[in-house]
């Protein structure tokens, strides 16, 4: 870091003249930087090479070598330096350069990131070619779909009919959905096709839903549920 001018006859600095010195070697070097020229690398040589401009603005610098450390002194003729160290066993000409550069500043055509090793860049992987993936298995029919084939309707005219009444249209418990759905599941076969036909013909259910349960959902359709129950006894026809 800079360091203050040296008072001859160990007597104490005047803090004002420090900083008098301080203002000089700034501009100095702020001069010199904003005409400095490029040095070719960090080699200590072409570093000095072009800090050739700076002799002329009072700079100087030094080098000094101890058991431990490497010491490059940048020196200007106010009395300020500015030093930067390193340890001795890392000390070479390329280091010296580029503390020297750091100091003063100047811009190298080879910076010290382009020095360092490069990271091995990994290719990547080929993707292995995608496996097959298995066809769907198409899940057993709900027991209340709808049949592939109509069957004969086993009530014939007058099927069920409840009317629409405001408390019909209340929603069913679900204890009440879950009986339905299991008388219905318990019909015969051909019991359970003819009441969803007529359930589907009744309520306007689209053809596309495969499965009727989920739209038993209200008192009406509970009701519906009971009616086709009593007209199939009516007729003889088991459930």
């Amino acid at each position: 870091m800079p360091q203050p001018p040296a008072v001859l006859g160990g007597g104490a600095a005047d803090p004002t003249s420090w900083i008098a010195a301080y203002g000089s070697m700034a501009a100095d070097l702020a001069a010199f930087q904003a005409t400095a020229p490029m040095a070719a690398s960090f080699d200590i040589n072409d570093v000095v090479t072009a800090m050739e401009p700076a002799y002329k603005l009072g700079f100087a610098w030094s080098m000094e070598v101890s058991h431990d450390d490497l010491t490059v002194r940048l020196l200007h003729r106010s009395g300020w330096d500015h030093s930067s160290t390193v340890p001795t066993e890392d000390a070479n000409e390329l280091l010296t350069g580029q503390l020297l550069a750091n100091l003063l500043g100047i811009r190298v055509a080879v910076s010290a990131a382009t020095a360092q090793p490069q990271p091995t860049v990994i290719p990547p992987t080929p993707k292995a070619a995608a496996k097959p993936q298995p066809e769907p298995q198409v899940a057993a029919p709900d027991p209340i779909a709808e049949p592939d084939e109509a069957p004969a309707d086993l009530i014939g005219e007058g099927s069920p009919d409840t009317e629409v009444l405001p408390e019909n249209l209340q929603p069913l418990s679900a204890a009440d959905r879950d009986t339905c759905i299991a008388v219905i599941k318990a019909m015969s076969p051909d019991a359970r096709k003819s009441f969803t036909i007529e359930f589907r013909n009744h309520f306007n259910i689209d053809r596309e839903a495969r499965t009727i349960s989920g739209f038993i959902t209200q008192v009406q359709h509970q009701q519906f549920v009971q009616a086709f129950l009593d007209e199939l006894e009516l007729q003889g026809v088991a459930a």
